[in-house]
Formats: C-alpha cells, structure tokens, sequence
C-alpha cells in the first residue's frame, strides 16, 4: 500500500504551503524522531509514538509508547477505521488526516 503524507505548514501572511510525500510502505512509524516517516516535531509526542498500517480495507493505528492519541474526538492506544470513510487523528498538537485517494494521487 502506498500513503501520501501531506505536510502543511502555513506561512506568516496566512498561507499554507504543501509538501506532498509518497511512501511505498505497510507500515508507517510516528513520532518526534526525526528518522519517523511523520515526524511530529512536539514535545507532547514521544520520540516513536505510534505505527500505523493498512489492515484489509481498514487502517490501524496503535501506541507503542503507551501515549494515547484521539481518533475522530475519542482518546485512544488503538484505533481502527475504514479508508473510505477516513478520520482525523490527534498526536499532540498535530492533526493527521486520513482519506482515500483517487488513484491519481502524487507525492514527490
């Protein structure tokens, strides 16, 4: 499976600049390490917060560090949801967007 990690960083005079990144991975890593493949540079955030991977039709997210992170307003060390309908995902300070894409789709 393949994610596309977004980073959207907004500038002074309000406007957002976005990084597109393509992973050709199962498994992505979270965290403030800055080896993560989401690096969540936040205090609030252990260096290898979470992991999150494709499960048949689903993504799985769960804590390896026994931090909790909230999915779709619920706190949580083990989340499920379907790609289709997709979720929001609090670690920290950061939000994590999660939507199928359109197979047209492009990261860098």
């Amino acid at each position: 499976m393949s994610f596309i990690v977004r980073t959207v960083a907004r500038t002074a005079d309000g406007r957002d600049i976005v990084r597109p990144k393509k992973i050709d991975k199962a498994e992505l890593s979270v965290g403030r390490s800055p080896s993560s493949d989401i690096h969540l540079p936040d205090l609030a955030v252990t260096l290898n917060h979470a992991v999150i991977r494709e499960a048949g039709g689903s993504i799985a997210i769960a804590a390896t560090a026994g931090m909790p992170f909230v999915v779709d307003g619920k706190q949580t060390e083990h989340g499920r949801f379907s790609v289709a309908q997709g979720a929001i995902v609090r670690i920290g300070s950061h939000s994590l967007s999660f939507e199928a894409g359109d197979g047209d789709d492009k990261g860098s």
